[in-house]
């Protein structure tokens, strides 16, 4: 029993010490795993924001990829349009010309005039 109470005796009389000890040691204890807690959740949000952004890079290309492509069969689609434009410019040319042709061949011979139509266009005479 002697034991105890000098075990009292001393804590009685530094039991600032003996707080400062206990808390020196309790405390950082703690902490580390609060500490190691919040570093598992940083590490996870780390992650899910890595996973998140790789999702929308990946989305990124897929639509820069589709809209490349777009616009590649726009292209296309323009240049056909614009060939089938000169194609139609082009017969409206001929067609002009040779309407300036039989004009000046109706003042020539009209018979002539009538007969060419007659077969181009399937124009009945009577």
């Amino acid at each position: 029993m002697e034991n105890l109470e000098e075990v009292f005796s001393f804590l009685k009389e530094n039991w600032k010490a003996v707080l400062a000890i206990v808390y020196a040691i309790v405390v950082p204890l703690y902490f580390l795993n609060y500490t190691n807690n919040l570093r598992k959740a940083l590490d996870s949000s780390r992650d899910s924001s890595k996973q998140q952004i790789k999702i929308l890079q990946d989305s990124i290309d897929k639509q820069s990829v589709y809209y490349d492509d777009l616009f590649k069969q726009y292209q296309i689609d323009l240049e056909n349009e614009q060939t089938r434009h000169n194609e139609e410019i082009r017969k409206i040319k001929e067609t002009q010309q040779y309407q300036q042709q039989l004009l000046s061949q109706r003042l020539q011979d009209p018979t002539q005039l009538a007969k060419e139509l007659k077969e181009r266009y399937g124009l009945n005479g009577n």
